[in-house]
């Protein structure tokens, strides 16, 4: 599910009539950090779970 909203993003992301190579790489960056903070929630979750 995740990664269908992320693919759906990136498909926009690269389908945008005003695209350039700057709006490209910083999209990217924003999706990059929203994915390193998500996978951190996640590894939080499961050490509260295990631990």
């Amino acid at each position: 599910m995740i990664l269908f909203v992320i693919l759906t993003l990136f498909l926009n992301i690269l389908l945008h009539p005003s695209i350039t190579p700057v709006n490209l790489i910083e999209n990217a960056a924003d999706l990059f950090h929203f994915w390193l903070g998500f996978c951190r929630q996640i590894d939080r979750f499961f050490y509260r779970v295990s631990y």
